[in-house]
């Protein structure tokens, strides 16, 4: 993305990390234990919870990850990017789900996308659930503050989600840290100590059943991931596009970085093609083209 003649140009003093993650408790208190030092520079200015490290507030308020700068607006770029060693994460190891899971280009294109989506989604939940749980076992800030943080996963009510707002917006430190404040270091400690020893089947208790869909609908996507299987009649999506020159376009679905190149006339025929069965579309345009435009989302 950041190569001379490319589609979207990322900056390569951003690259991809125009972005702050959100740091689960859990991660804070492995990063704290390496004194990794762009991580203790930034706490000063990060709205740290119980619940971890968040991003400060005129972040919050000005970021927009669908907006056309990102990969070039050095303003949003990552605390934790080390520019003067390329461009690395200062916190790799422990990078949390959203970090970990996303790309700018994938191998199967759209079809690879579903599946690393998928897998934010339930990584993001346990995340969370682990946090929450975390501040429940610790007995961080006051039991009304820890109710209204529930380990399990669920769609939460919007009386608990107003709550939940206005615990992290208005209330003291002491509501909030309770007998950890001033240990809030050893606190994430201890709340490392508590999920590193964690099994899956512990970690699906402390989630409940809901882990299981989010599990279900990753491994369904990772199935798909590993299947070339063309539909029985071409049936083509929305998409947008681009011209590239004057003979091709470039198409895409759901992310503009990583486009498939097709020749206009290609196009075209395609559109004629629509509705017919697979193996007389076959006969006119080609396999490598077809399986492309499958994994980028256009035909489905």
């Amino acid at each position: 993305m950041c190569a001379s003649g490319s589609h979207i140009a990322f900056d390569l003093t951003t690259k991809c990390c125009p972005y702050i993650p959100t740091i689960p408790n859990y991660l804070t208190g492995k990063i704290l234990r390496e004194e990794i030092e762009v991580f203790e520079a930034y706490l000063v200015r990060a709205d740290v919870r119980p619940q971890g490290v968040f991003p400060h507030n005129d972040f919050i308020v000005n970021y927009n990850s669908d907006s056309p700068v990102f990969g070039q607006n050095t303003k949003w770029r990552c605390p934790y990017f080390l520019e003067n060693d390329g461009g690395k994460c200062g916190i790799w190891p422990f990078r949390n789900s959203v970090c970990a899971t996303w790309f700018c280009k994938y191998l199967r294109g759209h079809i690879s996308r579903t599946f690393w989506t998928g897998l934010n989604g339930l990584l993001t939940a346990i995340e969370k659930s682990l946090s929450n749980w975390c501040v429940r076992r610790l007995e961080a800030g006051s039991a009304e503050f820890r109710e209204a943080f529930p380990p399990e996963i669920q769609e939460l009510p919007f009386g608990l989600r107003l709550r939940q707002h206005t615990f992290s917006m208005q209330s003291s430190p002491q509501t909030v840290w309770g007998k950890w404040l001033g240990k809030e270091r050893e606190f994430f400690y201890e709340c490392d100590s508590l999920v590193t020893t964690l099994s899956w089947t512990q970690i699906q208790d402390i989630c409940g059943p809901a882990v299981e869909a989010l599990k279900g609908k990753a491994l369904d996507a990772y199935h798909a991931m590993h299947s070339e299987n063309f539909p029985d009649v071409l049936r083509i999506a929305e998409f947008q596009n681009e011209e590239k020159n004057v003979e091709e376009f470039f198409v895409w679905t759901d992310t503009p970085f990583d486009p498939v190149s097709i020749l206009k006339t290609d196009l075209r025929l395609l559109h004629r093609l629509n509705g017919l069965k697979m193996e007389e579309v076959l006969r006119h345009i080609p396999k490598e083209l077809l399986l492309r435009l499958l994994d980028a989302g256009v035909i489905i």
